[in-house]
Formats: C-alpha cells, sequence, structure tokens
C-alpha cells in the first residue's frame, strides 16, 4: 500500500511539474515545483525579468517589496534583448519536493550563451541570505564551478524549501540568456551529444585545415593560402564565442574573447579574397574584380576598427560588412556555375548557399519560429563546416581543371614550337634557293651585257650594233626588274609608309597601265582587254601610284604564265552608305594556273624559286602586290577559274569625295 501511495505521488509530481513546463508562466509569486524526476527545465519561461538602464542597482534594491512588482515576465523561450548597454536582472523561485525522502537535492543551472560578460548568481539561503557566484567571459576560466565552455552553476536546495534565485548579467554583446535547470544525469547525457558534433565540427575543419596547407606546399597556388586562412579565421572566431578557446586555448586570457568581431571581419576579408582568386575574376570580369577589391579595402578597414570601438559598436559594423560581401559572393558563384558552366564555381555557390541555410536557421531560433535543438543551435557553425567541405572539394575540382588547361596550353605551345621549327627550316631551304636563284637571275643576263658590250668593242656592222646594243638594253632591265622588286620589298617591311589621298580618274589610270604591257603581251600574241563597269564611278579619291602597281604585278604575271588565249582586266565597284565604293580590280588569264596544292602560299615571297619558270623566278612579284594592298587597307585573293587559267582580285575601300 505504501508502495503504491509512494508512487502515485511520484506520479502527481511529475504532472505539476509537466503543467509548470508547458501551461502558462509562473512567475516569482509562484515557486517552480521540482523533484527527482525532473530532467531538464527552461526556466526562462518561467523567470521574470527588470532591465537596469544605468546598470547601478544592487540585489538588495532589487529585493525589496519596491522593486519586486517592476519586474515583466521573460516573453520567449530564450531572453533576448539584441545588443544593448542595459545590465539585466532575472528572477525566479524553485521549490524542491523529494518523494524519496532525500533531505538535499542538487541540480545544474546553465546559462548555455558563453559570449556573455558578467554574470553574477545570487542563491537564497536561510541561513546566510544569498550565495554569491561570479562568472562571465572576463573572468579568468579558472574561477569557474565547473569547468565547461558554458556557464554552469550547481545549486542544492532541501527538500521542502523555496529558495529564490536572482542572475545578474552585464555583457557589451548581444544579450541572449539561454536558462536551463539540469539534473547532472541528463545534463551529461545532453553534453555528450554536444560534445561529439562540436568536436566532428573542429575534427572535420583541422583536417581540412591540414590538408590544403600540405596542398599549398606541394603545388604553392596561392588560392590555397587564402583558403587556409579563411578556415583559421573561422576557426578563431568559433572558439572565440563558443567558449571552447576560454576552455581549451587561452584559459587565462578573457581579453581575446572580445576579440570575436576581428576574428568575424577577417573570415569576411580572408572569404573575398579567396572567393576572388578561386572564381580568377581578375582574368574574366574587371568590373566585377574591382567590386571584389572595394570589398576587401572594406574588410581592411573594419578590422583594426572593430579592435578599437565598444563591441556592440564591432559587432554592428562587422555584420554590416558580412551581410554585404555574401549575398555578392553567392550571386557571382550562381553566375559562373549557371551562365559560364564552371564545374568549380558549382562547388562554390552550394558551399555559401548551406552556410547561407545555417545562418537563416539559428535567425529562426533565435525568434523562436523553430526548436532550439542540439542541431539547431549549432546551424551556423554546422553549416560552416560543410561549406568549408565543399570549398576543399571545389578547390580540388579546380586544380584539376586548371592542370588540364595547363596541359593543354603545353600542347599548344609545343606544337607551335614545331611549326615555328618547320617554318624556321623552310625558310632556310627558301633562302638557300633564293640566293642560289638570284645567282642564277642576275648572272645570266650580266652576261648577256658583258658579251653584247665585248662584241661592240669587237667591231661590226651597224646593224649588229643595234642588235647588241638592244640584246644589253634588255639584259639591264632584267637586272634592274629583280633589283628594283627586292628594294621594295626591303622598304615595305623596315619602313613606314603614308597612303595618298588624292582624286584619279580609274578608266584612265588602268589604260596608262595596262598600256605598259601591250607590246609584252604582243609578243606572244596575248590579246589584252579592259572591261570596266559601268558601277565605278569617274573620279575617286585614294593613292591610285599605289594601287596601280599592285595591278601591274598581277598584270605581269598573268603575261607570264599564260602562252594562249587572252589576259583580262576588270573593273566594278560597289557603293556604300558612308559615301564610299568598294573597287575590285581583278587579272585573269588562260594559262594553266596554280596546283591546289599551293595556292595558299602563292603570295609568299620566294615561293616560285621551284617553279620551273622564266622571268620572275624569285616569286617577288606577288609577294608586293600583297604588301602594297595591305599599305592601302585592302585585300587581293587567288580565286582558280572553273576551266583553266587563273584569277587574281584587288579590294579596297576608296571615297568618293573628300569630306
Amino acid at each position: 500500500m505504501q508502495g503504491l501511495q509512494s508512487f502515485l505521488k511520484n506520479q502527481l509530481c511529475l504532472i505539476v511539474v509537466t503543467l509548470c513546463m508547458f501551461g502558462a508562466p509562473v512567475h516569482s509569486s509562484e515557486a517552480v515545483l521540482i523533484t527527482e524526476n525532473t530532467e531538464e527545465l527552461n526556466l526562462a519561461v518561467l523567470s521574470d525579468y527588470y532591465e537596469d538602464t544605468e546598470g547601478t542597482l544592487s540585489l538588495n534594491e532589487l529585493d525589496s517589496p519596491e522593486f519586486q512588482s517592476r519586474f515583466k515576465p521573460v516573453p520567449n523561450d530564450v531572453f533576448n534583448m539584441g545588443i544593448t548597454r542595459s545590465v539585466v536582472w532575472l528572477r525566479f523561485d524553485l521549490r524542491y519536493r523529494s518523494s524519496l525522502g532525500d533531505e538535499l537535492g542538487t541540480w545544474l543551472i546553465q546559462i548555455g550563451y558563453p559570449s556573455l560578460d558578467l554574470i553574477t548568481l545570487y542563491v537564497q539561503d536561510p541561513d546566510e541570505g544569498f550565495i554569491i557566484v561570479h562568472s562571465g567571459d572576463k573572468y579568468p576560466y579558472g574561477i569557474r564551478s565547473i569547468s565547461h565552455p558554458t556557464f554552469l552553476f550547481p545549486v542544492d536546495i532541501r527538500s521542502g524549501e523555496t529558495a529564490r534565485f536572482y542572475i545578474r548579467v552585464e555583457t557589451s554583446g548581444s544579450m541572449q540568456i539561454p536558462l536551463k535547470l539540469w539534473s547532472p544525469l541528463a545534463y551529461l547525457e545532453r553534453s555528450s551529444l554536444e560534445g561529439v558534433l562540436t568536436g566532428a565540427v573542429l575534427g572535420i575543419l583541422l583536417v581540412l585545415l591540414i590538408y590544403n596547407c600540405v596542398q599549398f606546399i606541394a603545388i604553392r597556388e596561392s588560392c590555397y593560402l587564402f583558403y587556409v586562412a579563411y578556415v583559421s579565421s573561422f576557426l578563431l572566431y568559433l572558439l572565440s564565442i563558443n567558449g571552447i578557446g576560454m576552455a581549451l586555448v587561452w584559459r587565462d586570457y578573457p581579453i581575446i574573447n572580445s576579440a570575436a568581431p576581428f576574428f568575424m571581419s577577417m573570415m569576411g576579408v580572408t572569404g573575398v579574397i579567396f572567393s576572388r582568386y578561386y572564381l580568377r575574376l581578375g582574368e574574366s570580369i574587371q568590373w566585377l574584380d574591382w567590386m571584389y577589391i572595394l570589398m576587401i579595402m572594406l574588410g581592411f578597414l573594419v578590422m583594426p576598427i572593430s579592435l578599437l570601438v565598444q563591441y556592440g559598436i564591432a559587432a554592428r559594423l562587422v555584420m554590416f560588412q558580412v551581410l554585404l560581401s555574401l549575398p555578392v559572393l553567392i550571386i557571382t558563384g550562381g553566375w559562373f556555375w549557371v551562365m559560364q558552366k564552371n564545374r568549380a564555381a558549382q562547388w562554390f555557390a552550394i558551399a555559401f548557399m548551406l552556410l547561407l541555410m545555417g545562418i537563416g536557421v539559428h535567425i529562426m531560433v533565435l525568434l523562436g519560429l523553430i526548436a532550439n535543438t542540439s542541431v539547431t543551435s549549432n546551424a551556423v557553425i554546422i553549416g560552416q563546416a560543410l561549406q568549408a567541405t565543399l570549398l576543399s572539394l571545389g578547390l580540388a575540382s579546380r586544380t584539376r581543371m586548371l592542370r588540364m588547361e595547363k596541359i593543354k596550353e603545353e600542347q599548344l605551345a609545343r606544337r607551335k614550337i614545331e611549326s615555328t621549327k618547320h617554318q624556321l627550316q623552310e625558310s632556310n631551304r627558301l633562302k638557300g634557293a633564293f640566293l642560289q636563284a638570284i645567282s642564277k637571275e642576275l648572272s645570266s643576263p650580266a652576261t648577256q651585257v658583258a658579251e653584247s658590250l665585248d662584241d661592240l668593242v669587237d667591231g661590226g656592222s651597224l646593224e649588229s650594233h643595234k642588235a647588241l646594243l638592244e640584246a644589253a638594253r634588255h639584259s639591264s632591265r632584267e637586272i634592274n626588274t629583280v633589283v628594283s622588286h627586292l628594294l621594295t620589298l626591303t622598304e615595305f617591311q623596315s619602313a613606314t609608309v603614308t597612303v595618298a589621298q588624292t582624286p584619279f580618274h580609274l578608266r584612265k589610270q588602268l589604260e596608262i597601265t595596262v598600256d605598259r604591257y601591250r607590246a609584252k603581251a604582243l609578243v606572244k600574241r596575248l590579246p589584252l582587254v579592259i572591261d570596266i563597269d559601268e558601277s565605278v564611278p569617274y573620279v575617286l579619291y585614294g593613292d591610285s601610284e599605289k594601287l596601280m602597281q599592285a595591278l601591274s604585278y598581277l598584270i605581269d604575271n598573268a603575261i607570264k604564265f599564260t602562252d594562249q588565249g587572252q589576259v583580262t582586266v576588270r573593273a566594278f565597284a560597289e557603293p556604300n552608305e558612308q559615301g564610299e565604293s568598294l573597287l575590285s580590280l581583278q587579272v585573269s588569264d588562260t594559262g594553266k594556273g596554280i596546283p591546289p596544292d599551293r595556292q595558299e602560299a602563292v603570295f609568299e615571297a620566294f615561293h616560285q624559286v621551284e617553279e620551273d619558270h622564266s622571268g620572275d623566278a624569285l616569286g617577288l612579284g606577288l609577294a608586293v602586290c600583297q604588301h602594297l594592298v595591305n599599305i592601302l587597307g585592302g585585300e587581293v585573293g587567288y580565286h582558280p577559274e572553273s576551266s583553266s587559267g587563273a584569277c587574281f582580285q584587288i579590294d579596297v575601300i576608296c571615297q568618293q569625295s573628300l569630306s
């Protein structure tokens, strides 16, 4: 019977505690009943608070009847006032009733936000008044009652008694006070889960940090260095806000916790620098690259300021810096991913989206939209760990892509070197053939001149003297033509040539130019025909001297390589809206044409060295013609005739009037 009564009593206590936890908030007029079965209790919703804007009130003043009515219920599951200079006092009452006959019960009061500067817990004691316990991240780590990254206070309550608690909190950062009551065993289970989660995140970040350090040392790629700087700054920021740095690294230097805004600003700067090099903005989009440079300069300005101003101002400045850069990074990565099909940018965009999702979950927890669990409360840390992992994978993908590009560039460079080597070999071969050909071309007429002069000296009839002089004159002209071609080609390749803009009559210029070659064509009994289309204006403006000189090389070339048929010179024009005319001069013949395998090199100097033709064996005429047309800003091309022969066409822009 006693066992049944004890069981019913325990169940009744559980119902009362449950109603206290999930029903309407119970405030200072009603103490919260706890038993041995109470494992976790959210004290924030059971507490009242008072905002001391001046920060001068003492416990004796607040515990007086005058101030008791000024306390207000905490409106949310987690007390959160944002960044404020006010001092906040929390008040709650706990009544312990043991169903097992224990005289003393032990619990843990936890404030789960490690970035609070000064915390003072006042525990009412019937014999000693109030017991005072100090903590906070402004104190050395050794003063804490329990060694833990958050703030834990062990409290003992006698069965059947009610204890009043006051908590005074003063901080320069965000005033968040997640306040809970734990049984030691329940907290051990919960902290084990959180420890595994935090250890996993820190382990992942450390492994990524070491791996990418090794990669940087191995391949000397600056992007790895900036990644290491980014992850390192995040680790420092994480250690400064979650209490682990205070617990493990700088136990006796609590001032380092005040550098959290500096670490966050450094994380923002290194993140933008890493993104700039990762996406290679300097090689693609200049204006976007300058935007990133401006964000980097802003970050370098905020970093030292965050160490000099108050924590609240520094936090706001850094938040502005980060919120300004984060959307730009995500949009940039998405654009490179979607528009340029950049695989490395895919990892980048997804990584920063995960970080943004983690920040969004954290904000929803603060607003009370979703439950505050081990996962949701660490959403930013989890998002950052996933981001760092994906960025490391993206960095490896980017390195592979750059390596493939480098291999392709090396292969292309090798092909260019081989091509250049082949061209040099071909050039040397042609130069050797050129020297041989020019010796032949100059020696033959020079010998003819010498022999004619010798015969003149030996005497003879007047008719024989005329024939000898005519032969000497013809040979000297051949020598002069070869030398003239060489001098003209050298002049075009080494000097600056000006282009005149003077009026000229195309019909008249064509007749003069063609008439110079009629005698040569008559020797081979070749008709030399001129065909001028009606579209050609009567007067044009341009450099007629160079134009006719280029045309003369084509006419001379056509006569040389045509044995029967005719040579035709055509002219036609096409006006445009700018008051100009596209003038086309075409020279066609009925010779045997040019073999297909030699058509591409027909305008190269010395190309005709291997041709078995008399005349311009050096192949300089077409090369000089092309240089002249290029100087005039036009083009010259070869068009094989459908039946036989060759056709060369000059296209050049001429003005119809001078404006």
